[in-house]
């Protein structure tokens, strides 16, 4: 008897390279009157996100920190800070370039405006006055002398070129890669005009803050902007300055300050932006503190967002947030990602994976669309196929539970690798719960490596890029590589 050998490797890229996911923690308010009850509750955030990793596979490729990292801007408390965020890095394995952080209104050294900054802000009610402020170095300097140890933290901790922040950087754009896409994160400052005596509709982020901001931005594939205050919190007409502009280029606005979880849809003709709010990370043990996972799957076109949330109870621990939302069962909360994340889309615009020459939207009736399965060389099976049950059940394994993206069958011609492959095909799998099914076999006739690889882009592109224009095997092999990053067939 010669034994089944079965070899599972890795494909390009296993799973986890065809998501994106971020941590977002926010509203942390260090201070050393706190640090007894702070550590209870952030000790327990950071056993629960090694456990989300391990169990949920929700390794993060970046973590956002949306504001209020101090309680009231002193060195003491970014001090505290700092001995956290070290122990959340080495949770997630992540390194400082991948922290992205913006200053809440907790970060500001109330004891640093002066009488000129007062007035200065006393008399920006239009977008003609904020501009000339923001404008002005002089000006600026006074008004944002309020975010000096914010500053010092920021370029201790983060280093220098990390995330400028000064009265001239005080905003900053990052491009990170992940999973092939281009992804640009914006830092804005909404608290620039804090505190005033009533913060709420009064504060300005700046029609020019944005602007700027927005002109750093390179060719991405997923634009994300990080600001502490909602745009409710702003000045009326700098709202209608600032919210149409940030919305019409961002995918996701990730905000805190509110204290409570809060997720809605931005909607206007022709733009679409998700606003998540992380709530209060630690504000005291028995108040609501929250903070969340979101993950982007490029192979199902869906995103995923996860609530935690933290009981005070059994010692202490943080589980999901099912209370919330009536609607979020399990705390979780699912979304279809954005057009310019969809295969399609990728095809048209990211340079990276496909060619501006390629044709589009081709139709080819000898071909289904996915998820319909396409059996170039359907195989004929004996007449009498028995066994192989443990084999059967290792390959539906595979498929609903295994990240590695390639399980190769070897063995001796002749020992029946086709037969159980197909047997299990046709028995065994649910084509319309895949993404799509392709059967090929190099032994029939007009089935060349090359028209292989034309049949799989028009099936596994859904029939929107056509391969005839495509003149290298080579170039074709990419494309379909790409694609599996998107579409697992």
């Amino acid at each position: 008897m010669i034994q089944l050998n079965l070899l599972i490797q890795k494909a390009y890229k296993g799973r986890q390279m065809s998501t994106i996911t971020w941590l977002h923690i926010s509203d942390l308010h260090f201070r050393p009157s706190q640090t007894y009850d702070a550590d209870v509750v952030l000790n327990s955030l950071l056993k629960d996100v090694t456990k989300r990793i391990e169990q949920d596979k929700l390794q993060p490729n970046f973590i956002v920190l949306s504001g209020d990292i101090a309680f009231s801007s002193h060195l003491d408390e970014y001090s505290l800070a700092a001995k956290f965020l070290d122990e959340l890095l080495k949770t997630t394995g992540l390194k400082k370039d991948r922290l992205f952080l913006v200053p809440g209104n907790h970060d500001v050294d109330r004891s640093a405006i002066t009488k000129g900054a007062s007035l200065i802000a006393d008399g920006l009610k239009d977008r003609d006055s904020v501009t000339e402020i923001l404008d002005s170095e002089q000006d600026r300097a006074l008004i944002f002398r309020r975010f000096h140890n914010y500053e010092s933290f920021i370029k201790e901790y983060l280093g220098e070129e990390s995330i400028p922040s000064d009265d001239t950087h005080y905003y900053y754009v990052k491009h990170v890669k992940i999973a092939g896409k281009n992804i640009g994160i914006l830092g804005l400052n909404s608290c620039w005009l804090s505190p005033l005596k009533e913060d709420y509709g009064g504060l300005l982020i700046g029609e020019r803050q944005i602007r700027a901001a927005l002109k750093r931005v390179k060719e991405v594939d997923l634009c994300l902007a990080v600001m502490h205050h909602p745009f409710d919190w702003l000045q009326g007409f700098d709202r209608s300055d600032t919210e149409p502009l940030l919305c019409d280029k961002c995918d996701f606005v990730l905000h805190g300050h509110l204290h409570q979880t809060g997720l809605s849809q931005i909607t206007t003709p022709g733009t679409s932006s998700m606003m998540i709010s992380a709530g209060a990370s630690y504000e005291k043990r028995k108040l609501h503190n929250s903070y969340n996972f979101v993950q982007l799957d490029l192979s199902t076109f869906k995103g995923t967002i996860y609530l935690r949330t933290y009981s005070d109870n059994q010692g202490g621990f943080w589980t999901k947030d099912t209370v919330t939302y009536r609607n979020t069962e399990d705390g979780v909360y699912s979304f279809d990602l954005p057009p310019t994340l969809h295969p399609t889309e990728l095809g048209k615009n990211n340079k990276d994976i496909f060619n501006d020459s390629i044709p589009y939207n081709i139709k080819s009736p000898r071909i289904p669309l996915p998820p319909n399965p396409y059996f170039a060389h359907p195989y004929p099976p004996p007449e009498n196929f028995t066994g192989r049950e443990d084999e059967r059940k290792m390959l539906t394994s595979w498929l609903n539970n295994d990240e590695r993206q390639i399980l190769a069958l070897v063995a001796m011609g002749g020992m029946g690798k086709s037969f159980l492959s197909w047997h299990w095909l046709q028995n065994d799998v649910d084509f319309l719960s895949l993404d799509g099914t392709l059967w090929w076999s190099f032994y029939e006739g007009e089935s060349s490596f090359s028209k292989f690889l034309d049949d799989s882009i028009i099936y596994t592109s859904g029939q929107t890029i056509d391969p005839s224009s495509i003149t290298s095997d080579f170039d074709k092999t990419q494309i379909l590589v790409n694609l599996s990053y998107v579409r697992q067939v």
